[in-house]
């Protein structure tokens, strides 16, 4: 009886138990056939036996020593067990030795993936699809690593041309509306939107964008109408950010509040971290800042949204007036700040921060020379002008303090409200 035809017949239709089962037999009748080992490996990998592949790996080798076939099996191996920097050196290995296989410029570039050595997959990839453009997967993976860096202008360059290659995929729509929501291009978001109706019209991550759409533009009663049609009982986090920014344009802060403490203190997301901080504080309600902005400083491992979180978890104590407390906490982020900054001198948003921190402790001298920094990096930011305004009126300097006012206001008029409230 021919094992291994019957078996490779079980194998062809999906059913591997019994293939690896006929497979054993035809390795009784002939122990020294590579081919066969390569079948039963393959087979171990479909049902998720992976130490048995493994093994037969092993026993293959004794057969067969340093065959490119193998070594690529078993780089598949490492690949599923997690050990992508060995799969990468063996898939180089089996190259180098003359293996040949479409697939194995992918799965090298998914190791790099996996290995977080973003650059060699993006250049594996771009390889790959060169010859295989075709390749959804390969295509939605590059997409995925220029999301992950943020390389907004690949992402331009490849879009249009995956979206004219993969009509019938809202994925790649989704990527586009997101750049165009990022930009404020709501004309050509709405446009875009049009465009997807008829096709995707009633698919769920459709809906989600069309949700965004009329949240931006305010349009509350055609939101509403989505969010309950189609997610009256979905609490997933993008949802919730739309129920959030509903609450938050209806200025329902109770209930935004509410959803806040119940489903947002273990997401971290920097610019969701900033509207929440942002109700909470509308709201007065400083004991709940000072709870979110601790559970989510002692989430995050994202150095940004650290020093985000010590800042509002310090004003957060400034506010409910434990004087003596918040100083400390300023004290604390002041120093981590500076650190930050010196190690970090283009990150100016974390000057921005510190500035801040040193006014709300009254370390007015400090914040003016920071201050002064800021001025000659960003000369046409209206911020830095009404911040060093308020500087100047708090050291008592009122020819300063209006001297400012006037630039703030001149570059922004809508600085003229903070002055009213002030």
């Amino acid at each position: 009886m021919n094992y291994a035809m019957l078996a490779d017949n079980l194998f062809n239709k999906g059913n591997f138990e019994d293939a690896i089962e006929y497979y054993n037999e035809a390795l009784n009748q002939d122990p020294s056939n590579i081919d066969i080992y390569f079948s039963l490996i393959e087979s171990y990998f479909y049902i998720n036996e992976y130490e048995k592949a493994n093994n037969t790996i092993k026993m293959a080798h004794l057969i067969k020593k340093d065959s490119p076939e193998l070594l690529f099996l078993e780089a598949n191996y490492n690949c599923l067990i997690g050990m992508y920097d060995t799969a990468i050196d063996l898939y180089e290995k089996a190259i180098e030795l003359g293996f040949y296989d479409e697939t194995i410029q992918f799965n090298i570039a998914k190791a790099y993936y996996y290995a977080s050595r973003y650059e060699e997959a993006i250049t594996s990839l771009t390889n790959y699809i060169d010859t295989n453009d075709n390749d959804f997967e390969a295509c939605f993976l590059l997409m995925k690593i220029f999301i992950h860096q943020e390389k907004i202008d690949e992402i331009k360059k490849y879009i249009d041309i995956l979206i004219e290659k993969f009509p019938n995929r809202f994925y790649f729509y989704g990527i586009k509306l997101e750049i165009l929501m990022g930009e404020s291009k709501i004309d050509e978001y709405k446009k875009l939107l049009d465009v997807c109706q008829n096709q995707f019209n009633n698919l769920l991550e459709f809906e989600v964008y069309k949700l965004k759409y009329n949240i931006t533009i305010k349009n509350i009663n055609e939101a509403y109408s989505i969010l309950n049609t189609f997610f009256k009982d979905d609490y997933t986090d993008i949802i919730n950010v739309c129920r959030l920014n509903l609450f938050r344009i209806e200025d329902k802060y109770e209930e935004a509040e509410n959803l806040i403490m119940e489903y947002f203190m273990n997401l971290i997301d920097f610019e969701v971290f900033v509207l929440c901080e942002m109700i909470l504080m509308n709201n007065s309600s400083f004991e709940n800042m000072e709870i979110y902005s601790k559970s989510i400083l002692e989430k995050t491992s994202d150095i940004n949204l650290k020093f985000l979180a010590e800042f509002y978890y310090s004003i957060s104590i400034h506010l409910q007036g434990d004087e003596e407390k918040a100083k400390k906490y300023f004290e604390i982020l002041n120093t981590n700040l500076i650190i930050s900054s010196s190690a970090n001198p283009q990150n100016d948003y974390i000057r921005y921060m510190q500035l801040v921190s040193y006014m709300i402790n009254k370390d007015f001298e400090k914040a003016l020379k920071l201050s002064n920094y800021i001025e000659k990096m960003y000369p046409n930011d209206y911020s830095i002008y009404y911040l060093k305004s308020i500087i100047y009126l708090e050291l008592g300097k009122t020819e300063d303090y209006e001297k400012y006012k006037e630039k703030a206001i001149s570059i922004n008029n809508l600085v003229s409200k903070l002055y009213e409230e002030d």
